[in-house]
Parts: C-alpha cells; structure tokens; sequence
C-alpha cells in the first residue's frame, strides 16, 4: 500500500504543486469553512446575475417601447414620400426603355433591309452584265469582282464575298471546261484586290499620322499571308479522289466536295445542281484551289439551296460561332477584309450567312442563276441599332436552336456569348419580334427595290427578343426619393439624438451592475476550481496514509492470531477464539469496512481530479514507445489475479506490440475497466487481448459476467451512472473518466454489442479501445542516423518498464502478500529513497522492511540533500520523486542515469 500511496501521489504531484498552495492562501484569506465559502459564493454569483438580467430586461423593455414609437412615425411618413418618388422614377424608366427598344428593334431590322438592298444591287449587276454580254448563267464572270466585291462587304458589313453559280447536271462538263479556260481571273483578281488593299492602307496612314506604324504593319502582315501559306487560306483539304491539275495551282477540274457534309472528292455525276465557287471578294492566297468546291455541300450552306430554288427568296441560315480549330482559318480571313485593323473584335463573335439569289432576267418568270453568299455579324447589325441609354439586352434566338445575347450601350455592342443571359426579373418589358415576317410586313417603296427579295420564312427563322437590365434601371435612379425621406429622418434624427442621451445613461448603470455580477461569477467559478483542486488533492494525502495504515493493522492482527496460535497451540487458540471470537470476528469486519470506504473514497476522489483534469485541457499526456504486453497487460494481470478467484484471467497479445501513447492514462482505463469486471463476474474468465485492426492499435477487456442491460447502454459513458448491478454500490464516474481519459489521448472507447462470451448464462462484455496509432516496430529504428536513436528508445521501454514493474511489485507485496513470490532478494542492499513527503518516506520504509528485512534505507526530503548523500556513499537502489518543490530550478525533478545494476 506505500507503493500504492507513492504512485497515487506520483500522478497528482503536478497538479498539487501549483494547486494547493494556492488553494491554501485563498481558503486563509476567507477565514471560514471551505464548503460554507463554496456555498456562499455560488449563491451570491445567482443573485448578481439574477438582478444583471431584470435590470437588463427592464432598460431593454422601456428602449423597445420608445423606438417602436419613433420608428412607427417615422417609417409611415418616410415610406409614402419615399414610395411616391420611387414609383415616379419607375415609371420614367419604363417609358424611356420601351421607347429605345422601339427604336432599337426598328433599327435592327432596317439594318437587315439595307444589307438585303446591298446584295441586290450586285445581283442586278450580275443579271445586267449577263443581258449585255449575252453569256448565259452560268457561264458569266464578273469583271473587276474584286473592287465591286468590296463596295458590297462595306455595305453589308460582310468580310467575305462569293458568288457562286448555279450548275445543273446538264451543264455539268460544259462549265468544267469553262472554268478551266477561265480559272485565271482569280489570280488576277487578286494581285487587283492586293494592290487596292496596300493602296488603301497608304492613304490611310498619310491621314492618320498617328497610325503610320500601324497601317503600314497590317500591310506587310498581310503580303506575307496572302502568299498562299498555310495560316492564310481556307483549310482545303489534301487532294483524295479528286481531278486536280498538276501545275502547282492546286486547281480542281471538276466540281468537288470538301467532306463536310458528303464525302471527300469529285462530284458523281447526276448529283446536281451545284454551287460551286468561282469569284470571291477578298481572295485569299489559296486562289485556284477554292474553285469549284461545291459550297452547298458544306455546313454554311446546308439545306439552304432547296428552299431557294423553291422560293426564289432570301435565306439566312444558321449562325457560326467560331471555335478553336477554325480560328486561324478565320483571323486569316479577316486580316485581308475591310476589318484587318480590329481582328480581334470579330474573332469571336456569331455571323449568320446570308444567301441571295441572282436570277436570269428582270421579269416574272426569271429563273435562278445562282446565289450571292456572305456572312453577316449580328453585332454590325446591331451597331446601326445603338440607343440613347445603356445596359440594353438583346437576346436573338433562330429556328436552329441557337441563342446569343448582346448587351447595347450607348456607344458599344458586346457579345456576351451563346444562350439567353438577360436578367430575368426584367421579363416583363420584354419586346420582341419577328425578323422574317417583320421585314415582310413593314417592306415599304421608301426602303424597298424593285427587285428586292424578302426573306424566306420557313427556313432560318429568327427573332429579337429585347430587355432591361440593371444597369439600365440605375441610369434612371436619382436621389430624389432620397431627398423626400430626408426630410424625415431630419426629424426622426433629432427625437433619437435625445432617446440615445437616455438610453446612454440607462446602458451605464445597466453595465455597471452586470460587471459586478460577471465579476462575482467569475471569482465564483475560480473559487470552485480551487476548492476541488484543494480537496482533491489535500485530501487524498491523510487518506492514503489512512489506507496503507489500514492494511498494517490488518496484517498485525492476522500476526497476532498466528502468534497467539504458535505460543498455546491450536487447542488453547480454538479456546481463546471461541471467547474473543465474535470480537476478533468484529474487529476484522470493522478493519474491512473502514478499508473498503476508504478504498471508495480514494478512487472516487482520484477519479473527480482526472476528470476535472481532463474537462479542463489541463491533463498532461506523455507519449513514448510502450510494449502493451509487459507495461499494460502483465502488470495489471500482478495486480488483479487472485488465487482464490473462480475465474481465470487471460493474456491475450503477441509479443513486442509497441505503441506511442501515454503509458500511465493507458494503464489506468484498463485497470478501471478490469476491476469492474472482477465486480461483476463469478465464473468464467477475464481476458486481455490486444491486436492490429486497419494499421492502427486495439485493445479488448473481455468478460463472462452478467453483461450490460440494453437500455443502461446508451448512457454508458456518463457522468454520476447508476450501478449496473444493484447490489454493487460504485462512484458512477469510472467509465466516464475512461472515456474523458481516451479522447485526450486521442483514441475512441465502445462497447461490442456482438460480444458473446460463450459461458451459458452470462453473455459477457467486451470494451473496445482504438488507441488509433498504429504499431511500432523496432526493426525501422535501424534505418535512423548514427545518433543512436533506437538503442535510445529501446532505454526508454526498458526503463519504463523497470520503473512501473517495481512500483507494481510493491502494491502486490502490501494487498497480496502471500501471492507474490518472487525470486530470492539480496539479504542487503543499499537503497535511497527522494521524496519531499515526510509521510510517504516513512511509509516507503516501513513497507521495504517488512519485503526486505535487511535493506539499510536512507531518506532524503529534497535533490540537494540526495545529491550530497550520492557524492558521499554508494547506493544499489536509488527511487526518486520526479516533481520536487527546490529553490533551484535545475534540480526539479533530478534525475539520475548512471546508478549500480543489482542482479536479481
């Protein structure tokens, strides 16, 4: 029981030496009784922050009537000027936008009839020059294509422009031959349209001084893309069933197909009709290799050429959006077109190709020719739309399931990309509108030809959809509705000017008196904390010396009856039994009751200290490589085994299971929880067991008792639980400190609910411990540096375990006397024994003499005293208290290394 005394004080020594001090020094200032003084605090604490929260209350009641008042006047009044001067500003917003988007939507569509008038002026051009010359379509070539071409993508806002005849199968071979006598015209259309573009660039830049550099870049740019490299013509593909002439031209002799939208190669006869490409307005370095490709067999012309020739209407098909693998394609386009300067603002956005038929006449029943085709960016159109305010959305949507936003402001149109992104809380201004059929009905002498064709409403259907959006409505906002409420706020201000004064005074003795009641709480609070701390830890000083006292009154009883016996004999021992009997019967029962309260009171206390410990962040964990086996299992197996038990306890884990954890926490949650299975079971066996689960560390305390009831399950691991069998009295705080203990330590506790024991009629319990560390092997210390890590580590287990191992060997020596049975002692050794405890040296002493009669035990009170002890005589055994109260701060818990080994 000494050794029980020592490792009792050995676990609370770090607590008690900045506790009790100061425990101390507050319970003599109070000058009263601790529990009185407990009391009195907590009960003043209440009525502090009892009058805090009236006080409170009562200012926040009399604050919430006053400003309910004001605020009522003053929202009534506020919000009918503020609304009327809001509704006012809507209303203006609504007008001015819908009169925009008016203007805008007539805008759009007068763009759209003027491209259309573009596209037929050239037509008639094609028309006339055919009348005039005679040749018949389609066997006509425009001249200068290149310079009219040009006139006609200004107008249209177009950076490329085809013509592109009609071919029947009939006229199939004779146009072949046709184009092959003819193909020269685009080589010289375009060294023409080079010349014009570079003449161009010049006189632009003696114009703009500032843009010399800049036009004069473009230029150069531009001859060097036009030279028929890769990047500067349309991607036409490599030559594969095709008729191509072999004089480095790249021309093809019959009409072709690019693969697009039938596969790749010339024509089949009897496929007609055709489109093939013959002039274009920019050429592009490709030249030759562009003619012929049929272009209503690609996707910018699919499915177009029916509805023309049925219609004999415009179409406009489909819109290209521009996608990474055609954009050199397209930039290389664009660099020879009217926008050559501005590449970047179209390289992205939609165009629409707009196909226009040329006919063979002027008269009722002309016949189509051919088609003009151009692509028309919606955002060009959309420029000739600009309006007077900004933030407009313009959302356009075609029979193709495309759908594009614009955002308009008063001098820009951006793009905002594929889909409809307007502001949905603006639906209800919408505007919109048919394009096809509204250019049909509002067609008029004023802004229509003669010749003029609408466009076809069946194919290519597209509609304008127009909103506001935010930025719109904040062009319209003004301050006025300010300007109404400020008037007033004016008022409301100077009445809260005085209610704060008020409540300025009011909120100063309301703090005043809750300062004071948070003030007594606290002290309250640090009262408590000291008290439970002083109890816990100064009470457990006596009641330990009781405990061991105790057992030394039992054990001289029990050497008093065996020496009574020895001296009369057994006959004369029965005698005087039989007259004292009852009396030494009572004074042994009398000695076991005092033992088992004592023992109740000790454990209840250490486990209150551990828990507040624990609820307080203030239990310190020591973690270091620990064999569970011979530091956790074998040591609790000395503690616990009794030879009279009708159960068999069981060691279950293989050898060198090494873990980081706190060896001293680890020890005790198992201990607790075997020491409630030797309350419960009668039969069958204990078991400690121990494996490797998913990497990581488990323990398992294992047991044939009665089990667990399933409805006191649930509240397992709470504080104050009744006792699981009614006729155990226990603290109710053992399981609860096991799991406070655990989650510090970072691992989980459970109960196995699948556990059976296999005993008939006693299910059992299993408590599972995941230390969640996985297991240390000694082998990967090898692989550390020179410094000799693992013979370190290895000291550190090997220590440990010597240390625990003796401190163990002690309370089994003291509460199991006639169990142990160690090999034989030396008869004399030399032992020191450092202990700043007056009381635990003597009881050390007195329970060595009673192991060890021999011994010769020296005391030492501090580390001073057993340093000189040290220097003057040698010593076999040296046990030393790690946390010693010393003046100097270097010898706090002195520890020695180099001592003389004894073999045992």
């Amino acid at each position: 029981m000494e050794a029980q005394l020592s490792n009792s004080m050995r676990n609370d020594q770090e607590m008690i030496l900045d506790t009790s001090k100061r425990s101390t020094s507050t319970l003599q200032r109070s000058k009263i009784e601790p529990t009185k003084s407990f009391k009195f605090l907590s009960s003043s604490a209440e009525e502090e922050a009892s009058l805090a929260h009236y006080e409170t209350r009562a200012v926040r009641c009399l604050r919430l009537v006053v400003l309910i008042v004001l605020v009522i006047a003053a929202t009534v009044v506020g919000v009918l000027a503020y609304d009327y001067a809001l509704e006012e500003e809507i209303k203006e917003f609504e007008r001015n936008f819908e009169a925009n988007a008016f203007k805008l939507v007539e805008s759009f569509h007068n763009a759209i009839d003027y491209r259309l008038g573009a596209f037929n002026s050239f037509a008639n051009a094609l028309t006339s020059y055919s009348i005039e010359t005679g040749n018949d379509f389609p066997f006509v070539t425009l001249p200068d294509f290149s310079i009219r071409g040009a006139d006609t993508r200004i107008l249209s806002g177009a950076h490329v422009f085809h013509w592109l005849p009609l071919v029947s199968d009939a006229d199939r071979e004779r146009w072949e031959e046709y184009a092959f006598e003819e193909r020269g015209q685009i080589d010289k259309e375009f060294q023409l349209d080079r010349q014009q573009r570079t003449q161009q660039d010049k006189d632009f830049a003696d114009v703009a001084a500032d843009g010399n550099v800049r036009f004069l870049q473009n230029n150069k740019q531009e001859e060097e893309d036009a030279d028929g490299s890769e990047e500067a013509t349309e991607e036409i593909p490599a030559p594969r069933n095709n008729t191509v002439v072999d004089d480095g031209s790249g021309y093809h002799m019959k009409i072709f197909s690019n693969g697009a939208l039938e596969p790749q190669g010339d024509q089949p006869n009897n496929t007609g009709p055709y489109l093939p490409i013959w002039q274009r307005s920019p050429v592009s370095g490709a030249k030759q290799r562009i003619l012929n490709l049929d272009f209503s067999r690609t996707n910018a012309l699919k499915g177009v050429l029916p509805i023309v020739q049925r219609s004999n209407e415009a179409v406009l098909n489909w819109a290209i959006v521009p996608i990474p693998s055609g954009r050199a394609q397209l930039e290389a386009s664009l660099k020879i077109s009217q926008f050559r300067n501005d590449v970047e603002a179209y390289l992205n956005d939609p165009a629409s190709f707009l196909t226009y038929p040329v006919f063979d006449g002027f008269t009722k029943n002309r016949t189509l020719a051919g088609v003009l085709v151009a692509p028309l960016y919606w955002s060009l159109i959309l420029q000739n739309s600009v309006t007077s305010v900004e933030g407009i959305f313009c959302v356009i949507e075609n029979s193709f399931n495309q759908t594009f936003t614009y955002q308009i402001d008063s001098a820009s149109v951006e793009f905002l990309g594929m889909d409809d992104l307007h502001d949905e809380s603006f639906d209800y201004l919408e505007l919109s509108a048919d394009v096809n059929r509204y250019l049909r009905r509002h067609a008029a002498p004023s802004s229509r030809a003669y010749t003029t064709v609408p466009l076809n409403e069946d194919f290519g259907q597209y509609k304008i959809r127009v909103y506001a959006s935010a930025v719109t409505k904040d062009a319209f906002t003004t301050n006025r509705p300010l300007v109404f409420l400020t008037v007033v706020l004016a008022a409301f201000l100077f009445t809260s000017i005085v209610f704060l004064l008020f409540v300025y005074v009011v909120e100063q003795r309301q703090q005043l008196v809750l300062q004071i009641a948070i003030d007594n709480a606290e002290k309250a609070a640090e009262t408590e904390r000291e008290l439970n701390e002083f109890l816990s830890h100064e009470v457990r000083n006596p009641l330990a010396a009781a405990m061991v006292s105790m057992q030394f009154v039992a054990s001289a009883a029990d050497d008093l009856a065996k020496e009574v016996e020895s001296k009369h004999g057994a006959p004369e021992f029965e005698r005087t039994l039989s007259k004292k009997g009852e009396t030494l019967k009572a004074l042994k029962e009398d000695i076991n009751i005092v033992d088992v309260c004592l023992t109740f009171i000790n454990d209840f206390l250490r486990s209150m200290l551990d828990m507040h410990r624990a609820n307080a962040d203030k239990l310190q964990l020591k973690a270091s490589p620990i064999d569970i086996k011979t530091c956790i299992f074998e040591p609790i197996n000395t503690m616990v085994r009794s030879r009279d038990a009708d159960y068999e306890f069981i060691v279950d884990c293989p050898d060198d299971l090494i873990v980081m954890t706190d060896s001293l926490r680890l020890k005790q949650i198992v201990l607790n929880l075997v020491r409630n299975s030797a309350k419960f079971i009668h039969h069958g066996f204990i078991r400690l067991r121990a494996d490797v689960r998913n990497g990581m560390v488990c323990l398992y305390v294992e047991d044939s008792g009665p089990g667990i009831p399933l409805e006191k399950r649930q509240a397992l691991f709470q504080k104050f639980q009744s006792s699981l069998d009614m006729l155990s009295q226990g603290t109710g705080v053992g399981l609860c400190l096991c799991k406070s203990l655990i989650d510090a330590m970072g691992g989980e506790i459970s109960l196995d609910d699948s556990f059976q024991s296999g005993v008939v009629g006693s299910p059992g319990v299993s408590f599972v411990i995941a230390l969640n560390q996985p297991q240390v092997r000694l082998e990967s210390f090898e692989k550390q540096d020179e410094k000799g890590t693992k013979d370190s580590v290895v000291y550190e287990i090997e220590t440990r375990q010597f240390e625990e191992a003796a401190s163990e060997a002690l309370i089994v020596a003291n509460e199991k006397p006639n169990e142990l049975a160690p090999t034989a002692l030396p008869e004399s050794l030399k032992v020191l024994f450092v202990d700043d405890d007056n009381m635990v040296r003597k009881l050390f002493a007195r329970a060595v003499k009673r192991v060890a009669p021999g011994w010769n035990v020296q005391e030492a009170a501090n580390g001073e005293t057993a340093l000189r002890l040290v220097e003057a005589d040698e010593f076999d055994l040296i046990f030393m208290d790690m946390y010693m109260a010393s003046v100097n701060k270097q010898l706090l818990g002195t520890v020695t290394h180099n001592f003389k080994t004894v073999q045992f």
